[in-house]
């Protein structure tokens, strides 16, 4: 179940201590201790005032933020062979603006969705967003098609500095809002997860799953799947038709 933890460091720590540290937790991947403990460090990397700014200054070049950026709202801090950190950045958008509808959808706002994969995020700096958060049952729908759903409220949340929400794989649904001036996140993600299902967007007004996120982790695998079905097929056309052409 969705967890937000406040006032949880007491100290500052950097990225390398941080993977420290959660190498040498011990209890059971993704328990409630486990969590905790992530949290705690992960609140800990956020009393760290100068990280992002440091890391920012060292993409001196294109090929440095090449290798960093995910998206243009959002980029890789550091990795190590068991977590990734990950900043996403949250702007107001401008009312009047041509490109107000091509933001919203860029930043994700008022999307409803689930995740394929464990996460904790930590406010890092500006008031944060407002998060709605759910719960449902995950047994309950695929997404192949539009599919009611008990969805469960509970509660708000507000992603200032410090603040860390943990959402559970699947089953926590939530609702990013803007924040009302410029805000950034670090998002702390787990290596070596298996997908077994896909991630869902909904509609929580009518209770709804709409359908499977296109941007899902087994969404990507099949569009590879099909895309390298295409290739073959068509490397294979080609290769009958040169086997075909006189000598």
């Amino acid at each position: 179940m969705a967890v937000t933890y406040e006032n949880l460091a007491r100290r500052a720590i950097g990225v390398q201590e941080l993977f420290a540290c959660l190498s040498r937790i011990r209890a059971p991947r993704f328990s409630a201790d486990h969590i905790a403990q992530c949290a705690l460090h992960l609140a800990e990397l956020a009393n760290q005032e100068d990280l992002i700014w440091d890391h920012l200054a060292a993409c001196k070049d294109a090929a440095g933020w090449n290798r960093a950026l995910l998206s243009p709202r959002s980029f890789v801090l550091a990795s190590s062979d068991d977590a990734l950190l990950r900043v996403n950045v949250w702007s107001p958008t401008k009312p009047h603006s041509a490109f107000r509808d091509y933001e919203r959808a860029l930043y994700g706002y008022d999307l409803a969705h689930n995740h394929d994969f464990h996460l904790l995020s930590v406010g890092y700096f500006g008031p944060g967003a407002k998060t709605e958060l759910y719960r449902f049952d995950p047994e309950e729908a695929d997404g192949s098609r539009p599919q009611r759903v008990e969805l469960a409220r509970l509660g708000d949340a507000v992603l200032s500095k410090g603040s860390v929400i943990y959402y559970e794989k699947y089953a926590d649904v939530h609702v990013q809002r803007e924040p009302s001036a410029l805000s950034l996140s670090i998002n702390l993600l787990f290596r070596h997860e298996t997908h077994e299902r896909d991630q869902l967007v909904f509609d929580i007004e009518r209770s709804t799953v709409l359908g499977t996120a296109p941007f899902s982790q087994r969404a990507r695998i099949a569009r590879l799947a099909e895309l390298t079905a295409v290739v073959s097929a068509a490397q294979s056309t080609q290769a009958n038709h040169h086997s075909r052409e006189p000598s």
